[in-house]
């Protein structure tokens, strides 16, 4: 547009812009020639655009392993179990692990739950030597006076014990009959027509020995007597001297729950130690 007004605008009135713009079109630039395309090579396949170099492709990830627990120790292993739905433990024979060494040998036992005395050892009664560790509350764990208002005091003594190795043994002061009780590890089990056998190194240190009866009886859950032994003090020779007691009893009756009861019929002082109830027939008879 400005081009064509051109021949009609007065030089004076135009600015040196407006000159420059008006010389410009005065003299338009020759035009370019076409020139021919280079000739393209023979195309095997459509021209892609330039890209920059692609980085490289990271790593694939593992395949993920058909055991959960190869990669997490937390997961949970299926539990095997019998075709009824128990537990169970499978042995793989033909998967053998490491070579165990044959200087290893030997076996571990350790008493839990009283896994040895009175699991193993065919002995019912708990703390039969009174040497399990005691509380000021509790001198001797496992036993007790009966009834409940038994004019009898029980404590721990270690004068003139039976063996100074193992000097702790049961006193007893008696005022009137009364029993010494135990009941055993989870109660003392009997079995109806076993026989049993009570032992215990006795004595009385009175002045006035003892001429009642000496006995042990074990009473079932509902308190009646299931087993009994018995022997007058004056036969079981009883005096200040410790003596070997031994008492025998057939069980009347099956229980679980035993609890062991010793006849203290006499007035004074009684001391105890070593005091088992285990049955006459055990494994190889090593009881």
């Amino acid at each position: 547009m400005l081009c064509r007004l051109a021949p009609a605008l007065r030089p004076s009135t135009l600015s040196l812009s407006t000159l420059l713009a008006l010389g410009a079109c005065s003299n338009p630039p020759p035009a370019k020639t076409a020139e021919p395309a280079p000739a393209q090579p023979a195309a095997t396949a459509p021209s892609a655009a330039v890209t920059p170099p692609a980085e490289a492709a990271p790593k694939a990830n593992p395949p993920t392993p058909t055991n959960p627990t190869a990669t997490n120790p937390t997961a949970t292993k299926p539990k095997p179990s019998t075709p009824d739905g128990l537990p169970a433990i499978v042995v793989r024979c033909d998967q053998p692990g490491h070579k165990i060494p044959e200087s290893l040998y030997g076996i571990f036992f350790e008493e839990i739950n009283h896994a040895g005395e009175g699991g193993l050892l065919a002995q019912l009664l708990r703390n039969p030597t009174m040497e399990e560790p005691a509380t000021e509350q509790d001198p001797l764990p496992g036993w007790s006076m009966a009834p409940a208002d038994a004019k009898a005091k029980l404590t721990a003594s270690t004068k003139a014990p039976v063996h100074e190795a193992a000097a702790r043994h049961a006193q007893i002061e008696v005022a009137s009959a009364a029993f010494l009780t135990n009941k055993g590890h989870f109660g003392v089990p009997l079995r109806k027509g076993d026989d049993y056998v009570f032992r215990a190194m006795v004595k009385h240190t009175s002045e006035q020995p003892p001429t009642g009866e000496f006995a042990f009886e074990v009473l079932d859950q509902f308190g009646a007597v299931a087993i009994r032994g018995s022997s007058k003090a004056q036969e079981l020779k009883l005096g200040k001297e410790w003596r070997e007691v031994i008492l025998r009893g057939t069980a009347s009756a099956t229980t679980a729950d035993g609890e062991l009861r010793i006849a203290l019929a006499d007035p004074g002082t009684y001391e105890l130690d070593t005091v088992t109830l285990t049955p006459a027939k055990t494994w190889k008879n090593h009881g």
